[in-house]
């Protein structure tokens, strides 16, 4: 899916993920980037998991100075990322299994990654941010909103897409407590980001506390 996805950077692909793509570059990144830095608290280091292009933590980078990584699965992401974020680490591995020691970063953060997974890679994917957190983790996910509902219907019934902006898991802070029973967290809408995103933020010992593996 990422590997065709990711095509819409060499201008492969329809209209609306080319449109997707230049939001990023020109709007969400720089908000994104400001969203990461507000939300985690104060930090010198960050990790991107399921870094892509590397469009948000250059921002972020630039924004805060503090040492920037990512990591990204994906060959065609991870080059392109790497090529992108040349004052950043850019690695190439797994979300559910990285490479990095406990308590390596202040904040790790991910952008529209767990809503495409499974619960159990959800549950692996969570524990993972928690045990390379030091601080805090941040989660930007797609909204339950009708606006967002209605997007994900025209592109699957009226186009036919399948996968990422068409099937991917929808959260509010009610279908976080009910997904994560006792799980502390904030969550934080975001209509400056045309109300495509929110943000949940967490302690990554909360985390390791309260999702268990599946």
């Amino acid at each position: 899916m990422w590997d065709s996805y990711y095509a819409a950077e060499e201008g492969q692909k329809g209209w609306f993920d080319r449109m997707i793509h230049w939001g990023r570059e020109v709007y969400f990144s720089k908000l994104f980037a400001k969203r990461i830095a507000e939300l985690g608290g104060p930090a010198t280091s960050y990790l991107e998991v399921g870094v892509g292009s590397a469009q948000t933590i250059v921002r972020l980078q630039q924004m805060t100075g503090a040492k920037c990584t990512g990591i990204e699965k994906t060959p065609r992401a991870y080059e392109l990322g790497k090529a992108h974020a040349t004052a950043c680490e850019i690695v190439l591995g797994d979300a559910m299994a990285m490479p990095f020691p406990d308590a390596s970063f202040d904040v790790v953060y991910s952008l529209g990654l767990l809503e495409h997974f499974e619960p159990d890679e959800q549950a692996r994917i969570l524990r993972e941010h928690a045990r390379c957190a030091r601080n805090a983790v941040v989660l930007e996910l797609p909204p339950d909103t009708p606006h967002m509902r209605l997007i994900l219907w025209v592109n699957s019934c009226f186009f036919g897409r399948t996968g990422v902006w068409a099937d991917e898991e929808l959260f509010s802070a009610r279908h976080t407590r009910e997904k994560y029973p006792g799980l502390p967290f904030r969550f934080r809408s975001d209509w400056p980001a045309l109300g495509l995103g929110c943000w949940i933020v967490m302690k990554p010992e909360d985390i390791l506390r309260h999702v268990p593996l599946i």
